[in-house]
Formats: structure tokens, sequence, C-alpha cells
């Protein structure tokens, strides 16, 4: 039914995960797999509510993914898909069935739309046809079923609750450092019951990892603080990367509202960087003391970047906002980008002498996300 690795499951059961270094070979991942109703619904809603940045072509996003998914695995990495995870243990539970069948299911799910459209305005094209593709080759992976129970979950139907249409994200609300798994919580109303599917879909594979879990914000100071404990536990240093102003809400957030938007560390000591956003944000240092945790300046992110003796290569905003920063270090020695973009950061890698893998993301990059984004890793070696 799924594209799962029976050795990898039987390894995480021994509690076989880690990531001490960001540039480590990548040997183990979750992803959520290709994006499917649940987006198509999306193109209907305002960026402000979607939180994405255009209307998605959706197969062609779920083509990419399968290629994405197959160049890593050629490359030697276990990718381990939530999707077919959540679908499995959405069988297991059973119950009663949102629909009679697959049919009855993209009638409802049209409704939706249809009332998607009314309440915002956005014309629905060809959106039907879309939806009834993605049920049939899910039906295909799944079984009826699976993709009834899967599919009537993700859009969200007969609720008035918006489609799950961020869940291939899966960096946002899932992140292991050492070996614990941190969740996380999400702020905005479309992506609150994404860590909910994750957990019940991971729920058996992670069953002896340790976890922790931010109940408050996930990427502010109060979610910092919550999960330095472990982390400090653990054994490493923590710090934080702030900016007052757009952590506040004060200045235009989402294009750079996390590390890998506009910063990532690369092959051989490099460091790929819009400075400008460097500059502007103060490093944080988490610090334990008798009445828990403080949180300690330590100049600019740029001063620790400069200082560190990496070897940076600056990114444009022009770059920045193409997703040059989202890439994966896949070893020691070669990256996946997201897309290749303008050609500038594929040379610059090469001339020092690291490969370059093209991840051809340019339809999920219309979700506000990219290569990095789409993955959670959990080992590297």
């Amino acid at each position: 039914m799924s594209r799962q690795n029976p050795e990898r499951r039987e390894a995480l059961g021994r509690n076989e995960v880690g990531i001490n270094e960001e540039v480590d070979r990548l040997a183990t991942t979750l992803s959520w797999g290709p994006t499917g109703v649940e987006a198509v619904l999306a193109t209907l809603i305002p960026e402000k509510h979607s939180l994405f940045f255009d209307k998605m072509d959706v197969l062609l996003a779920r083509r990419q993914y399968e290629a994405f998914h197959d160049t890593l695995e050629r490359r030697g990495c276990c990718v381990i898909r939530v999707r077919d995870l959540a679908t499995e243990a959405l069988l297991r539970r059973g119950g009663v069935m949102p629909a009679k069948s697959l049919a009855e299911l993209r009638g409802r799910i049209i409704a939706k739309a249809d009332t998607l459209v009314h309440k915002y305005g956005r014309g629905m094209r060809e959106v039907g046809d879309c939806i009834a593709e993605v049920l049939v080759e899910d039906a295909a992976l799944y079984g009826e079923e699976g993709a009834i129970r899967l599919n009537a979950i993700l859009a969200q139907v007969d609720t008035d609750f918006l489609p799950m249409a961020n869940l291939l994200f899966g960096r946002d609300q899932s992140n292991v450092v050492g070996d614990i798994l941190l969740w996380s919580n999400m702020m905005h109303e479309i992506r609150r019951p994404e860590v909910d599917l994750w957990m019940i879909a991971t729920e058996s594979l992670l069953a002896n990892i340790k976890t922790t879990v931010v109940t408050g914000g996930r990427s502010n100071l109060a979610g910092v603080e919550q999960i330095a404990p472990s982390v400090l536990g653990a054994g490493f240093r923590m710090f934080a990367v702030y900016h007052p102003e757009r952590d506040a809400g004060l200045r235009e957030h989402q294009t750079t509202m996390h590390l890998d938007t506009f910063y990532m560390p690369g092959p051989k000591n490099t460091a790929v960087v819009l400075m400008e956003e460097a500059h502007e944000r103060t490093l944080l240092e988490v610090v334990e003391n008798s009445n828990g945790v403080r949180l300690e300046p330590r100049g600019t992110f740029a001063d620790y970047l400069l200082e560190s003796g990496a070897d940076i290569i600056p990114l444009t905003r022009e770059q920045q906002l193409n997703y040059q920063a989202n890439y994966v270090v896949l070893d020691e020695k070669s990256v996946m980008l997201t897309i290749y973009g303008d050609g500038y950061l594929k040379g610059e890698f090469e001339k020092r002498g690291v490969e370059v893998v093209d991840g051809d993301l340019s339809a999920i990059t219309n979700g506000y996300g990219g290569a990095h984004c789409s993955l959670t890793p959990i080992l590297r070696i």
C-alpha cells in the first residue's frame, strides 16, 4: 500500500534517531508526501488564510514531489512518508465511514469547494477534475476505504474548518535535535490540526523516541524557553535568532519567518545567507539558571557568522525570495536545491567542489515552502 522501508521502521523501533549536525549525511527523513485535495481547496482561499503564496498546480506539485522522493532515495536517504502512515492509522482506527463511496466523497469535497468560492469569491475553474484525479490516484495507492478516510480529513469535509493544505511542510511542526523530537504548536487556523495528524500517523513508528511538545508559540521566545530544558539537557548550546519587529508582527514576517528562508549551512564550511537579514537579527543564547532559563544577547547573527569563519555565499533579496536558501544538505559534498533559480548558487557551490542536485519543486513553492521545509530529517550520520 505504501512505499515505506521495513528495515528503517525496525531501526526506529530501536530509537535510532539523531541530528547533531545539519551538514551530516541525510540517512532518514520523515516527509508528508504528495499534496492533494487539501491543496486544491487552498487555491480557493486568500493567501492570508491559506498561507499559500499563489495558486498551486496540484497535479504538477504531486509529480514534482514523487521525483523529489525518488531522487532522495537514489542518493541513499530513506524517506518515510507520513501520508501513508496516516492512512494506515486511520484504517486501523476504523469507525463510521465519512462517505459510502469515492464518488460520494468527491461530491462532498466539491460542495465544500463551492462554499469556499461563495465565501471568498475565487473561481473554481478545473477544481472538480483535479479533485477527481487525486482521489482516483489515492484509491489506487491506498484502496477506496483508505482514500476516503484520508481525504475526508484532509479536506475537512462537511465542517467549517479550513482544509489541511500545508501538511507537506512538515519541518514547521516537527524537528529532531540530538535524539529528541520537538513537536510545535501552530499559530494559524489552517495549520492547527496538523500536529495531531502527524502524531497519530507516527505514534507507533516513533513510540520509543523522546519528545517535547511546545504548547505556546512554536517559534517565538516563549516556545524557545519551553524546549530549552530538553535541548540543553542533551548537552547542546542553544541560540535564538531574534528580530523583535518581525516576531511581534510589526513588520512583514512570512517571507523570512524561519532561518531556512534566509540562511542555511552547507558542506565544506559554507553558509548561504541574505546578510541584510542577518545584520538585523539579534543572537540570543539560552542559558540555564536557578529560575529556569535566561536569554543573553550575543551580538547580531551576522557577527556570529563572520566570527565563525564560515565561507559565506551571500544572497540578494531576489535570490532569497526565490528559495535559494531553502535547500537540503545531502552529505558532506552535495546539496539538493529547491529550484536552480538564476544559476548563481549552483555556480558558487560548484566552485567550492560541492555537487548540486536540482530538486525542481517550483510548483510546491507556491505553497510558501521548498525542499528544506518539506523534510523532517530524523537521522544524519
